[in-house]
């Protein structure tokens, strides 16, 4: 019931960004939230949603598989980002600086989150989806926390 309350809310939106997590429950098929996570893929892939990223996503997911030499999720993580077109992965560029400070210092965030969290809101998202529970104290972007829908 609570997935399919999450994926009618996601469908009503134009875009939307994720955290690390939700690519890796993806690329994982976790079996709390591969569910979710699927359902945004779908979505992207059949053209009813556009994904913006930091490119810190491909840092911090790229990192996790290295560390434990798994190449056949590395590779599968870059296969989703070359072959979704409705994916934008979007640099760090200065002018988000100030607003990922001023995102650390109100909230208390790690700098990852607010990097992630500025990317969002530059890129005019309608939701963050994450599985940070401290993030849905964020004011300047619904943050969706894939934990209320468990």
């Amino acid at each position: 019931m609570e997935l399919e309350k999450f994926k009618k809310l996601i469908s009503q939106s134009n875009k939307i960004a994720l955290d690390s997590a939700v690519f890796i429950y993806f690329l994982e098929n976790n079996p709390k939230f591969g569910g979710m996570s699927e359902a945004i893929f779908e979505l992207a892939e059949n053209d009813k949603l556009k994904i913006a990223c930091s490119l810190l996503i491909s840092i911090e997911v790229l990192t996790g598989y290295r560390k434990v030499k798994d190449e056949v999720a590395e590779h599968k993580f870059k296969s989703i980002l070359k072959d979704f077109s409705n994916i934008e992965i979007h640099d760090f560029p200065e002018k988000l600086v100030n607003q990922t400070v001023n995102l650390r210092v109100k909230y208390n965030i790690k700098t990852p989150d607010a990097i992630h969290l500025a990317t969002a809101i530059e890129h005019k998202a309608d939701f963050f989806i994450t599985n940070d529970k401290q993030l849905k104290n964020v004011k300047e972007i619904k943050v969706l926390y894939l934990g209320d829908y468990l």
